[in-house]
């Protein structure tokens, strides 16, 4: 019998070289991928305007090493024979890495399309529209970071249509405890997209007005002429009829001017 088939562990020494070798080609192939990629973009970022290809370089680069040796390990682990319970939990845990980088990759990602369109339709000295703009920001990561996690207990082997219908059952309940938040929330961002009015606008709302001081997530503040400070819920607002004078180009009146029957031509 040769070295190479003396066995070790239930596979030949052949087997576990083999096993290594793909390790070790399979992380080196991925790594070169990884380097050249990022020098490719590097060229490419300084010959164009734009700030996309900047953001797919930081987005390569951001990529964990741990999950680039993850997967090189679960190849080579296909080079030997093992137990079925321990393939599986090899490939759920090389699964779970890539779910979490691509959980990073995600946020990256949602940062970046919201700082555009925060930079593009909306003004970013507005206190309220920069409001909007992290409660966007903070909803979409609970949202994308809720759907990874599903994905990541499926994965492993948990039902997930129970814990879907429980969420669901649930999201209603709060959704209905919450209502009127919820309702003060999209009103903070349907003012910070329509822009109604902003912070320094003189407003009238029914029989109140004031000078918008600020905008939050929840409530408007505003200044009235006699010092006190008026707090409004932004739904109030956005379902009562309310004049900015601050927008006001130029004023116009009625006047009645009473003449006697005596008074000439």
């Amino acid at each position: 019998m040769g070295v190479f088939e003396q066995v070790y562990f239930g596979n030949t020494l052949l087997q576990w070289s083999s096993a290594l070798g793909v390790v070790l080609l399979t992380l080196l192939a991925l790594q070169i991928v990884k380097t050249v990629g990022i020098r490719r973009l590097r060229k490419l970022a300084e010959k164009t305007a734009t700030n996309f290809d900047d953001f797919i370089m930081e987005l390569i680069a951001s990529t964990k090493f741990l999950l680039l040796a993850l997967l090189s390990v679960f190849a080579g682990s296909l080079m030997i024979d093992m137990p079925g319970s321990a393939r599986v939990y090899l490939r759920g845990v090389a699964i779970i890495s890539f779910l979490l980088q691509t959980t990073l990759w995600g946020n990256r990602l949602i940062s970046y399309a919201l700082n555009r369109f925060t930079q593009e339709r909306l003004d970013a000295e507005d206190p309220a529209s920069t409001t909007a703009a992290g409660f966007v920001s903070t909803l979409a990561r609970i949202v994308f970071i809720s759907l990874m996690t599903l994905v990541g207990l499926a994965t492993v082997g948990f039902d997930i249509n129970a814990l879907v219908a429980g969420l669901g059952i649930g999201g209603i309940a709060i959704a209905l405890a919450v209502n009127g938040i919820l309702q003060d929330l999209f009103g903070s961002l349907t003012i910070a997209l329509d822009k109604p009015f902003v912070v320094g606008d003189f407003i009238t709302v029914d029989d109140f007005s004031g000078t918008v001081e600020n905008v939050g997530l929840k409530s408007t503040r505003l200044r009235s002429n006699t010092g006190e400070q008026l707090v409004m819920s932004n739904s109030d607002l956005l379902s009562s009829r309310l004049r900015n004078y601050k927008r006001m180009v130029e004023r116009r009146g009625t006047m009645n001017l009473g003449v006697t029957y005596d008074t000439p031509a």
